[in-house]
Order: structure tokens, then C-alpha cells, then sequence
């Protein structure tokens, strides 16, 4: 019997946010069919696999969350600025959501562990 890490506060609420954030793209891609985001969907397809290692306590899953964070704020950032660069009018909304990404990449950066932490932990 393998007993499961016990998970920080901060892990615990980044999987909030996370299922929170997936439950809205999903409800996003249902009402909007067949006209729906692919980035969404592609992230809406990430989300339950980052959250299974989230739960498990896998390094990795941060490290991945990280990445769906920076691929959230990126998308904030192209949004903001592309009506400067656009000529006409630019119809996607602004991914309110997407603005999770801000506290939690803050989360990631400061918990992930390097390889010799990780190898320090395991020799213990």
C-alpha cells in the first residue's frame, strides 16, 4: 500500500484553480461548438493529466502547470497588445480566466524543485 504525499496548502489551491479554470473551457467549448478555441481545447485536454500529478505530488506536473500558466499570460499579453498592432476590429473576448495564470506561475516559479533536490529527497 503506498501511502500519498501530503500536498501543501499552495498545491492544493493550484489544483483548485486549475479544475476551476478547467470546468470553465470545457463549459466554453460546449457553448461555443463548432466554432470553439483549439488552444482551449488543447489546454482543456493538458488540464486532467497536470491535475492527476498535482495530486500525486509528481515535480513534473508543476514543472507543466508552469508551462500552461506562461501559455495563459502569453495569450493576456497578445490580447492586450494586438489592438495596437491589428488593422479592423478584433472579436475574440478577453480570456478573463486566462488572469489565473498570474498568482499561480508565482506558485510554480518558487516550488519547483531542481534535480538535486529531488535526488537529496529520494535518498532520505
Amino acid at each position: 500500500m503506498s501511502r500519498e504525499p501530503e500536498l501543501s496548502r499552495g498545491v492544493k489551491i493550484l489544483i483548485a484553480v486549475f479544475a476551476m479554470k478547467l470546468a470553465w473551457d470545457v463549459i466554453h467549448i460546449a457553448v461555443t461548438w463548432p466554432d470553439f478555441s483549439y488552444p482551449k481545447l488543447g489546454i482543456a485536454i493538458a488540464l486532467p493529466g497536470i491535475l492527476w500529478g498535482l495530486t500525486r505530488g509528481m515535480n513534473w506536473a508543476l514543472i507543466f502547470a508552469g508551462v500552461v500558466c506562461t501559455f495563459w499570460i502569453a495569450f493576456v499579453v497578445a490580447r492586450l497588445v494586438g489592438p495596437i498592432f491589428v488593422i479592423g476590429e478584433i472579436d475574440v473576448p478577453f480570456p478573463w480566466s486566462n488572469l489565473l495564470g498570474f498568482p499561480a506561475i508565482v506558485f510554480v516559479m518558487n516550488n519547483m524543485k531542481t534535480d538535486e533536490e529531488i535526488r537529496k529527497a529520494s535518498e532520505e
